[in-house]
């Protein structure tokens, strides 16, 4: 899968239901170190407004290991994510305080194709 898949990076940015997500990074479950984005590849999919699901196959350059990850991140109230992360036990859950984007910036950015604010 990862010579079959671009980069994660040039998928990003996604919308999650008026909050932006402009990265995805995974560590090593072998080393606990990052892993770079240029070795992250996969799919990023949106089933639903409030859910944005990561299928990941990376590359780490400190132990050599190829690994999957599977994150998917949930909205589940205006400021609150909860970020779910596949992990070797089952699904592990935690949470990201957000600050929304207005909808005239978003509407602003999706118009003439830029991400700053």
């Amino acid at each position: 899968m990862f010579k079959e898949t671009q980069p994660i990076c040039v998928q990003m940015p996604v919308e999650l239901d008026g909050f932006e997500l402009t990265d995805f990074k995974l560590r090593c479950q072998e080393c606990n170190e990052p892993i770079p984005e240029a070795l992250t590849h996969g799919y990023v999919t949106q089933p639903q407004p409030n859910l944005v699901a990561f299928h990941a196959v990376c590359i780490c350059n400190e132990c050599n290991v190829i690994a999957e990850g599977v994150q998917r991140y949930r909205k589940t109230d205006p400021r609150t994510i909860r970020v779910e992360t596949l992990t070797n036990e089952g699904w592990k859950n935690t949470y990201m305080i957000i600050q929304e984007i207005p909808w005239p910036v978003r509407f602003m950015r999706k118009l003439f194709g830029f991400n700053s604010d």
